[in-house]
């Protein structure tokens, strides 16, 4: 039996830093596969209201996964 894939886009580039700290500059473009429904978990855990916000419950979800 085939595992489900779920195929993912992701972009990551640095738009802020704190002064006086030293920091690699530069972005990220993956293509990666989990078989997690990520937005699905984000939808749950924003129904949850865990978070100060839903912004906060999407951060944690992509972060955990």
């Amino acid at each position: 039996m085939a595992k489900r894939t779920n195929r993912y886009e992701l972009k990551l580039k640095r738009i802020g830093v704190p002064e006086n700290e030293e920091h690699v500059s530069g972005q990220i473009h993956l293509v990666v596969a989990n078989h997690d429904d990520i937005f699905a978990i984000i939808e749950k855990l924003k129904q949850k209201d865990l978070f100060i916000n839903q912004q906060q419950s999407a951060e944690f979800a992509v972060g955990l996964k």
